[in-house]
C-alpha cells in the first residue's frame, strides 16, 4: 500500500471464501550472453558483459570515474566485468558488478564493486559503490569520485534530499 506524504488513503478489506488474490506482475530479470536485463514495470535497464549500466530510453551507459589527488584520471576498465545476480525475486533484484578503475598509464589501483538494486513498480535504482584498493598502496587519496548519468537535453531532473527542497539538475547544454 502507498499513500502520499501527509496524505490519506482508503483501503477496503475483503474476506471470505470467494475472495481471490489479484494478479500481480513481478519484476523480470533476464540473463543472456553475459548480460542481464531488468524490467521493474516502471523502468528497464541492462548491464552488459563489460559491466556498463544502461537505463532505457538512453543509449549511453552510466560511468564511474575518479580523479586521484595527484591529478591522474581513472576510468572503468573496458574489459569483461564480473556480473552476478545476487537476488531475483518478485519484489527486488540485486545485481553485483565488479570492475577495475584504470589509470591513463594502465595501472589498476582500485577495484569498484557496484550493487544495483531495483524494486518492482518503482522508476528508481539504488547504486551502491564499494571502492577497494588493489595495488601495493595501503591507502589511496582521491580528489573526486563521479557517477556520470546520461540525461535528455530537454528535461531536468530533481534529486530528493533528506532535508529541504529537492535539488534541481540541468543538462550542461541547457545552461
Amino acid at each position: 500500500a502507498d499513500a502520499p506524504a501527509s496524505g490519506e488513503a482508503v483501503y477496503q478489506l475483503e474476506y471470505g471464501r470467494k475472495v481471490r488474490r489479484a494478479a500481480v506482475q513481478g519484476l523480470t530479470v533476464t540473463q543472456s550472453a553475459g548480460s542481464v536485463a531488468v524490467d521493474t514495470g516502471a523502468v528497464q535497464f541492462d548491464v552488459d558483459k563489460l559491466g556498463r549500466l544502461t537505463v532505457r530510453p538512453f543509449e549511453s551507459p552510466w560511468q564511474t570515474s575518479a580523479t586521484e589527488a595527484a591529478g591522474g584520471n581513472l576510468r572503468e576498465a573496458s574489459s569483461e566485468a564480473e556480473l552476478t545476480v545476487e537476488e531475483s525475486g518478485p519484489l527486488r533484484a540485486v545485481l553485483k558488478v565488479v570492475t577495475s578503475l584504470v589509470a591513463e598509464d594502465g595501472r589498476k589501483p582500485l577495484r569498484i564493486e557496484k550493487r544495483i538494486e531495483a524494486y518492482r513498480g518503482l522508476a528508481q535504482l539504488r547504486v551502491h559503490h564499494t571502492i577497494v584498493v588493489q595495488d601495493a598502496a595501503k591507502f589511496t587519496e582521491l580528489k573526486r569520485l563521479e557517477l556520470l548519468v546520461p540525461q535528455a537535453e530537454a528535461e531536468g531532473w530533481a534529486v530528493s534530499l533528506a532535508e529541504g527542497e529537492p535539488l534541481q539538475l540541468e543538462h550542461p547544454a541547457a545552461s
